[in-house]
């Protein structure tokens, strides 16, 4: 309501109330990043025409305005602002908006904000400040829920200042920002984290500046200084005293973020540091650093240091100069690059790879990669490898001394290797007290077809460790020898076993010859010996899938019982004579032994005990 005379230089007061729908305006203007509701507008107004003052020169609002519930609703974020309150005015041109509060996010929100000029190009400078702005309820608003449920409790305190005249795009804004976290549940034993960023924004020159701007835990700081742009310039300096706390934080955000990676502990503890450069720009940066880690554990294995200078780009990893120490001063160094298609790798990318290998435990890598081989030892090794993982190039070697293989001492273990044409071939050659070992292979990488051949020959069975270590005694001389080929999942293999004469105690067995061919998902085996003066015969044959439906059988004919018994018998085992002939055979799965069927047959029995004969 008000009054208004003199048409023709009109001169009005009065006052208003209003209520306007954004929901409307939402709609009119096509805007969906408008909130919802309604905001109450009350106040009073003046106007004065003076030619040629423009019309809002001449008039003067004052007012206050009000709303109990805002609703921002976006496809990334949806949050309610309750409480709004506020005070305007206008005056000569220029308008103020003080004492403006909001509840936000369970936090508040002041600010303010001057337009001048607005007849003209407006003129406009907002300031404001965050405060306790709840994590929790920041992540719960966010539509793709980045946090998950939220492993970060914690509050924002933040103030800005952002002054610019016409369009955003001559925007020129800073904030101060400060967070104050905990990362983990209460029965996590929560680990603390605050932030801090000191942020510049300049919309002509799209660049982002931040100084002093880190990143903290109780024993971690992380730390910016630098610009973003299309030409950045970045610095990331990072320490960390403890880097359990790191692998901690890292997994607990792993478990309510699937795609950080499977949540898994590395066991990573000891101190590091990285000083970096990110420079470029954002969609295609290029990043340079070195990483140096001291007194290094990861999965239980200690290190003495580890260092590395990286770069990283879409098109491009490299590392050089990378080295690995251990404990007792063995060491691994490599040098490489991976090229890469716009962040993405594929088999055919150019690759180049240089590694070396001094006297490292091999106890330490089986740990390491989780792997449980049956080698131990010391390893020295020389890689040298370019062209790609589909097609790669390259050779290389390693011995391995103070060697343990299957539990036996072993004086050395030595292989070559290279790849070239398509092809990956190997040789391989095991020395010990017992015997020697040799064999090869070779693979063709675009057929899946591999050719290999072993032979072991003069094995001392009686200078096996495990023999030894038991007591048992045994005594021979043992010969293996194999090939075979095909592909990997069609694969043949024939290998043949021979003993001359083995003696076990005061047994002994002739002959003794085994054969294995495996080739159609399955294996048969056939094995001859003459014992107490009878052959004796196995056979056996094995389904490779399913359960693994096994059928062995034994024969032995016409065995003399006089010389077994003596074996057992350290009187009166020349009283027994007589011969006997068995006939066995047992079906099983081997993945459900319980239900082992069999039968033994003894076709011929002639026992005799001085005067006293028994026959069938």
């Amino acid at each position: 309501q008000g009054q208004l005379r003199d048409y023709s230089n009109p001169v009005g007061a009065g006052s208003y109330r209003v209520t306007v729908s954004m929901d409307t305006l939402r709609y009119v203007f096509k805007n969906a990043s408008l909130p919802l509701g309604q905001i109450a507008l009350e106040g009073s107004l003046r106007y004065h025409n003076k030619p040629p003052q423009p019309f809002l020169d001449g008039l003067v609002l004052d007012g206050r305005l009000t709303s109990p519930s805002l609703l921002v609703r976006s496809a990334q974020a949806r949050a309610d602002i309750n409480s709004l309150r506020g005070r305007y005015s206008l005056r000569g041109g220029i308008l103020k908006v003080d004492a403006l509060r909001a509840n936000l996010l369970d936090g508040v929100l002041n600010g303010s904000m001057t337009v001048q000029h607005l007849s003209g190009e407006p003129d406009f400078r907002t300031r404001g400040d965050l405060q306790a702005i709840s994590l929790e309820a920041v992540s719960a608003s966010m539509a793709a829920t980045p946090l998950g449920v939220a492993p970060i409790t914690g509050k924002v305190d933040a103030q800005f200042e952002a002054p610019w005249r016409g369009a955003l795009r001559q925007l020129k804004a800073q904030s101060n920002v400060a967070i104050a976290a905990q990362v983990g549940s209460d029965s996590e034993a929560p680990v603390p984290v605050d932030a801090s960023a000191h942020l510049k924004y300049d919309a002509v020159r799209d660049v982002l500046s931040l100084d002093q701007t880190y990143l903290r835990a109780p024993h971690t700081e992380v730390r910016f200084n630098g610009t973003l742009s299309e030409h950045s310039s970045l610095s990331v300096q990072a320490h960390t005293a403890d880097l359990h706390e790191m692998d901690l934080l890292a997994y607990r955000l792993q478990t309510v973020v699937p795609r950080l990676g499977t949540a898994k502990l590395l066991g990573l503890r000891g101190g590091a540091d990285f000083e970096g450069r990110m420079q470029g720009s954002p969609e295609s940066p290029q990043i340079m650093g070195e990483l140096v880690a001291r007194n290094l554990e990861v999965k239980e294995t200690r290190w003495h240091s580890f260092r590395a200078s990286m770069a990283l780009s879409p098109s491009k990893i490299s590392v050089r100069n990378a080295s690995l120490v251990g404990p007792q001063r063995g060491r691994v160094d490599f040098s490489g690059t991976l090229n890469l298609t716009h962040w993405k790798y594929e088999r055919s990318n150019p690759l180049s790879v240089r590694a070396s290998v001094e006297g490292l435990s091999l106890g330490e890598l089986k740990q390491l990669s989780g792997l449980d081989y049956p080698v131990g030892g010391q390893l020295s090794a020389q890689i040298s490898a370019n062209g790609s993982v589909s097609s790669p190039q390259g050779r290389g070697s390693l011995q391995i001394t103070r060697a343990v293989l299957w539990d036996q001492p072993v004086q050395k273990i030595g292989a070559n290797f290279k790849a070239e044409g398509g092809m990956l071939e190997s040789s391989f050659t095991v020395a010990a007290a017992s015997g020697k070992a040799t064999g090869d292979l070779s693979y063709n990488l675009e057929t899946g077809i591999y050719t290999t051949q072993f032979n072991a020959s003069d094995i001392q069975l009686d200078r096996l460790e495990t023999v030894k270590a038991r007591g048992l005694q045994i005594s021979g001389v043992l010969g293996v020898s194999a090939h075979g080929s095909g592909t990997l999942k069609a694969a043949q293999l024939e290998a043949q076993a021979e003993i001359p004469e083995l003696q076990f105690g005061s047994q002994t067995i002739q002959s003794l010859k085994a054969r294995a061919d495996v080739g159609g998902r399955r294996a048969r085996v056939e094995l001859t010996s003459k014992v107490a003066g009878s052959d004796v015969q196995a056979h056996g044959v094995v389904d490779l899938s399913g359960d693994y439906y096994t059928t062995a059988s034994l024969d032995a004919r016409n065995l003399q019982i006089s010389p077994i018994l003596a074996a057992y018998l350290k009187s009166n085992a020349s009283d027994f004579s007589g011969r006997v002939t068995v006939h066995g055979q047992i079906t099983c799965p081997l993945k459900k032994p319980s239900s082992l069927q069999g039968y033994v047959q003894i076709p011929t029995l002639d026992l005799g005990y001085q005067t006293i004969q028994v026959s069938n």
